[in-house]
């Protein structure tokens, strides 16, 4: 009997009454500035209360702080499109304009990501694959990373907090460079598959016009050889009379024109469905997304008859189909639960361990490596079962389609080194792991669209487990994460639609790229002038102009 599936949107509240539950814990943050009158601190954006300089919330809101959520939802929306997150500009954004410290920038844009991506997961929770019967979510690839992502994340979070601020900026900065030539190269990679595809579509018609039109030629021939002469005149004298012949129909008004026109179109698109080797994809199959049309043309889609499906096959077809199932659950769960716990026995700065764990004794180092031990045991089962599992398909004659991946040794360990890379990167600098990961995807024949949602599921798991990290840790402003959440499901859900819409109308991908690209731009500018400003101390670039040495490692203890 088949589990009953819940309904995806009822985890909202779920989500949201526990990041409700994690904002009454709201403390100062730990790495606030003392202070005796709001002089020494950065006024409007923080003032001086109780002898530590305290940012403000969100009400009421300054210009920057309404740019920065314009900023955004343009990067959300647009980033999601194309399978890239946009964290790093979140961060710059955070850090420039609402005059956060890196720290909690890296929260905030964990937070605000995690909404848009857990957003964007229902959005495309009923989509399927452009070639089989499954969800848009590889969860194959989803069980080969995150455990590690999870790790990546966990431990990123801890090194995020030892890290100077200028050295994050910096990191930050190579980040933003790195997403700028990704945006631009990506871009112009579209741009030149796109005017492939139009120039192909334009031959084909051309050709298939041609076929349509010496067809009816032969058809007339073979009419006019098969009547007698009789039957000819009693036909011309018809035609003239009733004005039916195609000739009279141009004649009579442009309206019959039109109409031939489009009878003739639609001849050649029957003429064309007619010729297509049923199961192959071609550039006028109405299935496919048009993000992914030039990667799946010539692509076989994975069919079966009723001979050829079996009981195990029965059961591979229903977790394909199903985003909510036992496996999957303990899946995901299982990392998010783990760092919880652990974060909640080792306490934080800001927040004393449940069981009385000093900070940095023996005990919080073990519990440290114990869940770094328990995460990585995880991950070494989750493959092997991936492993035994892709052996099962092909034992029971599953039909793979292109973008699915061969998991032998060399994959595994590709993808795996990648999910803890994404992670930690997720979890110290706050950026969002589709960047990564969806260019890798689609780089091993991933199909753009899989590629790009399977990296927001994972991305959203990695960044849910960010920011219960950040929010343990005391760098969370639960309002800024709510605020800026807020325009990242408006991003999500509205401008993924739009921008869908227009690919799909005009076909220009490329566009949406340029526009990142950017923003990515835009933000690292502000973000190297934010750090040179920073910089530009005492002592030959050694002290702020608080007279704290910039390259300094932070206290990881104290």
């Amino acid at each position: 009997m088949k589990m009953r599936v819940i309904n995806p949107k009822n985890l909202y509240l779920l989500v949201i009454l526990s990041m409700l539950v994690l904002s009454l814990s709201a403390r100062r943050f730990p790495d606030a500035d003392e202070c005796d009158s709001d002089v020494q601190c950065n006024p409007p954006y923080t003032s001086c209360r109780g002898g530590y300089c305290e940012h403000k919330g969100v009400f009421p809101i300054l210009g920057s702080e309404f740019a920065t959520a314009i900023i955004v939802l343009l990067t959300i929306g647009l980033g999601n499109a194309v399978g890239i997150g946009g964290g790093a500009i979140i961060v710059t954004s955070c850090h420039v304009l609402l005059r956060l410290t890196m720290l909690q920038s890296v929260a905030v844009a964990n937070m605000t990501i995690f909404w848009a991506m857990f957003s964007g997961f229902l959005v495309n929770y009923t989509k399927k694959h452009p070639l089989k019967n499954a969800t848009l979510v590889d969860y194959c690839i989803v069980q080969c990373q995150l455990p590690l992502i999870g790790m990546g994340t966990f431990i990123g979070a801890q090194v995020n907090e030892w890290l100077p601020d200028l050295v994050m900026s910096i990191f930050l900065f190579l980040l933003l460079l790195f997403i700028t030539f990704q945006s631009i190269m990506k871009g112009i990679s579209m741009m030149n598959k796109e005017d492939h595809l139009f120039l192909r579509q334009g031959e084909l018609y051309q050709e298939r016009a041609r076929r349509v039109k010496e067809s009816r030629k032969e058809a007339v021939r073979d009419a006019r050889r098969s009547l007698s002469a009789t039957a000819k005149a009693s036909l011309l004298e018809t035609n003239k009379e009733n004005h039916t012949g195609i000739n009279a129909s141009i004649a009579s008004s442009d309206r019959d024109s039109i109409a031939l026109k489009m009878s003739h179109m639609e001849e050649i698109r029957v003429d064309r469905k007619e010729e297509r080797k049923e199961g192959v994809v071609d550039f006028d199959d109405e299935d496919i997304p048009p993000l992914d049309l030039m990667e799946a043309l010539g692509a076989e889609k994975a069919d079966y008859t009723d001979d050829e499906i079996n009981p195990t096959l029965e059961g591979i077809f229903y977790g394909e189909q199903n985003h909510i199932t036992i496996d999957k659950g303990l899946l995901v769960a299982f990392p998010v639960l783990t760092i919880t716990l652990i974060t909640v026995f080792r306490g934080s700065k800001s927040l004393k361990s449940i069981i009385g764990v000093e900070r940095c004794n023996a005990v919080d180092f073990v519990l440290f490596g114990l869940e770094v031990l328990i995460l990585l045991i995880f991950s070494c089962i989750c493959l092997f079962l991936l492993k035994k599992n892709h052996t099962a398909r092909k034992q029971a004659g599953y039909k793979f389609v292109r973008g699915d991946i061969e998991w032998d040794e060399a994959h595994m360990a590709a993808f795996a080194i990648l999910a803890f890379v994404g992670g930690f990167v997720t979890g110290a600098a706050g950026l969002s792991t589709e960047v990564l990961l969806t260019p890798f995807y689609i780089k091993f024949g991933v199909m753009p669209s899989v590629a790009g949602v399977t990296s927001q599921y994972i991305g959203m798991w990695a960044t849910l487990s960010g920011s219960i990290l950040f929010s343990v840790m005391g760098y969370m402003h639960f309002e800024f994460g709510f605020w800026l959440g807020f325009f990242a499901i408006i991003g999500t859900v509205f401008g993924s639609e739009a921008v869908g819409n227009y690919i799909g109308r005009r076909g220009k991908l490329s566009a949406v790229m340029w526009i990142i690209g950017f923003l990515a731009f835009v933000s690292l500018l502000a973000e190297a002038a934010t750090s040179i400003q920073k910089a530009i101390g005492k002592k030959m670039l050694k002290l702020d102009n608080k007279g704290k040495n910039i390259w300094a490692f932070g206290d990881y203890c104290n």
